[in-house]
């Protein structure tokens, strides 16, 4: 054996220092961002002298590299052997990275029957060419397939309402019905509620859209006037006054969203309790 090899597997980490450093790696996974692995592993070297856990190196590249390589492949494979050939809920929804990447989260829910518990577990960000309802049922189904899991066993498909995941004739939905007769639809009850919000507020007079957007734009772009609102109201309410109901902290500063449709009425109800002040 030449010097070289020796040197090699005299510094080489042991198999408990590797087993540390996957811990540590999946401990700063789950609990904090990984760039703080830096401190970590030098606040560990100062600290643990003559044990294992100084041995430990592991910053924030090679924390990546386990995660990825190591960590990832080994709790999807054993997702993927509690989940073949029984019955599980798909939960999908489409976004764009900032390096403008289309992508197809999917998750999975199931029953755990190590963990003897319903279990909710992140399948894959899928990268996808193209939004349509064909485009993305054959990414869904191709990887499925590739890691040996059956359409047929989907019972549950939860998604948001948009036509291309729930629509009648052409979507992910109508898809899946055909491959999965039993499946059962869920829509998002959060955009469905925000739905229901949209179309109630499109029956109210257009002048309380105008007082919804106007109110709180008066007051955004100018701390002077959210100042002198404040003085006012404390003029106006004196800690004397036993009609007082209202809370401060409820100032009709907010601003609506043009998605959330649930703040509108949280706004709405803001600008009403303080009329009388406006």
């Amino acid at each position: 054996m030449s010097l070289a090899r020796k040197a090699r597997e005299a510094n080489a980490p042991s198999n408990l220092t590797k087993a540390a450093e996957i811990e540590l790696a999946v401990t700063v996974l789950c609990h904090s961002a990984i760039r703080t692995v830096d401190f970590f592993n030098s606040f560990l070297q100062k600290y643990g002298e003559n044990s294992t856990i100084s041995k430990v190196k592991l910053h924030r590249t090679k924390c990546a590299a386990v995660i990825k390589n190591i960590v990832a492949p080994s709790f999807k494979a054993e997702m993927l052997d509690e989940l073949r050939d029984k019955p599980f809920t798909l939960l999908i929804d489409e976004s764009i990275d900032v390096g403008t990447t289309k992508l197809l989260c999917v998750c999975v829910r199931y029953v755990s029957l190590k963990k003897k518990e319903i279990c909710t577990s992140f399948f894959g960000l899928l990268p996808v060419t193209d939004t349509t309802s064909e485009v993305l049922f054959n990414t869904i189904r191709d990887e499925l397939t590739a890691c040996g899991i059956s359409l047929s066993n989907c019972i549950g498909f939860a998604s948001d309402n948009a036509s291309a995941m729930v629509g009648e004739k052409n979507s992910i939905w109508s898809r899946l019905r055909e491959a999965s007769p039993n499946c059962i639809q869920m829509r998002c009850l959060c955009h469905s509620l925000a739905l229901s919000i949209q179309h109630a507020f499109g029956k109210l007079p257009s002048n309380i859209g105008f007082l919804l957007s106007e109110i709180p734009g008066w007051f955004s772009n100018s701390n002077q006037r959210r100042d002198a609102y404040v003085s006012l109201f404390n003029v106006m309410n004196e800690a004397g006054d036993v009609e007082l109901t209202r809370p401060v902290d409820s100032l009709p500063f907010e601003k609506p969203s043009a998605t959330r449709w649930l703040l509108r009425g949280k706004v709405l109800y803001s600008i009403l309790t303080h009329w009388e002040e406006l």
